[in-house]
Formats: C-alpha cells, sequence, structure tokens
C-alpha cells in the first residue's frame, strides 16, 4: 500500500489538493509561509501534469494565482512577472467556453493592474482594462 509521500510524486491532484489547503491557511491568516507552501504545491502539480490533461489548466492558474498574492505581500517585481506569465498560459489552456475562462481573465487583469502600480507602464493598465472588460462581457 503506498504511503501518502510516495502518493504525492504521482497525483497531482492531491498535491494541488495540498496548494489549496495552504492558500486557504494563507487567505485566512495573511501568512507568507503559506502562500510559499502553496506556490510550491501547485507548481509541483503543474509539474505531475502534462498540458493535455484536463486539470492542467486549473492548477497553472492557481499556481498563477498565488503568485499574485505572494506578489501582493511583497511588492516584488518579479514575483508579479512570473504571475503574470503562468496567468497568461492558464488562459491559452482554457477555451472560451469554459466556466473558469472569465475568471482567469479577471485574475490576469488585476496581476497587470498591479503591475502597472509598481512600474506605471501604460501597457499594462491598457492590457488590464481590456482584460477587465473581456471578463465582465463573459460574465451571465
Amino acid at each position: 500500500m503506498p504511503t501518502m509521500l510516495s502518493r504525492l510524486s504521482e497525483d497531482p491532484g492531491l498535491v494541488n489538493a495540498f496548494g489549496d489547503f495552504f492558500y486557504k491557511q494563507f487567505a485566512e491568516m495573511n501568512s507568507k509561509y503559506d502562500i510559499h507552501k502553496a506556490i510550491i504545491a501547485y507548481e509541483l502539480a503543474v509539474g505531475l501534469t502534462t498540458p493535455n490533461d484536463t486539470n492542467y489548466r486549473i492548477y497553472v492558474c492557481n499556481a498563477g494565482l498565488a503568485l499574485y498574492r505572494q506578489s501582493q505581500l511583497s511588492g516584488n517585481l518579479a514575483d508579479i512577472n512570473k504571475a503574470i506569465s503562468i496567468l497568461e498560459v492558464a488562459i491559452a489552456y482554457t477555451s472560451e467556453e469554459d466556466a473558469t475562462y472569465a475568471m482567469q481573465l479577471d485574475y490576469l487583469g488585476n496581476a497587470l493592474y498591479s503591475r502597472f502600480g509598481l512600474t506605471g507602464k501604460l501597457n499594462d493598465i491598457e492590457s488590464a482594462i481590456s482584460f477587465q472588460q473581456k471578463a465582465t462581457k463573459l460574465t451571465p
């Protein structure tokens, strides 16, 4: 019978669930250690899947969102840049008909808005507005 730890290396869903646990802990406690653990788990879940996996886009989105939340704590431009890149990947692997598509656009728009606050680059605020508008149009 496999142990929990050995199953972690083969079950991205379980690893993602650990990420969810730490993300919820972060939401309650605002602890940088919990968000860091969530990011590690989410990135491991992504690494255990391929883009052909039906859950890949979810795991990628979770990693991007957690990095975005970490960037809000740290104010670190590298964190927000990585979050934006990862959220762009999640969107690329999600169809517009998917129920989570508008939410992912919203996350990316928020991340771009945050980066605009750090850099003042107009293309970030323009893109943020565009993604937010598209997300709004897709929301029932």
